[in-house]
C-alpha cells in the first residue's frame, strides 16, 4: 500500500508479491474524465512493449 496518488504511480512498473504490475486509471474514472484516455493508452503501449504478444 502507498499514499501516493495513482496519477504519480501510473506509467511505471512495480513489484507486487513477485509479480510486475503497472497501476493505471480505473475505467469508471475514464468515463468521468475522458481527457485521461491518452495517458491510459500510453500505459497500454508500455505494457505491450514489456510483454509482446507473439501468436
Amino acid at each position: 500500500r502507498t499514499t501516493e496518488p495513482i496519477s504519480r504511480l501510473r506509467g511505471r512498473f512495480f513489484d507486487r508479491e513477485g509479480i510486475r504490475v503497472m497501476p493505471t486509471f480505473h475505467p469508471a474514472y475514464l468515463l468521468r474524465n475522458p481527457e485521461k484516455k491518452r495517458e491510459v493508452w500510453e500505459d497500454m503501449k508500455l505494457l505491450i512493449k514489456e510483454y509482446p504478444y507473439d501468436d
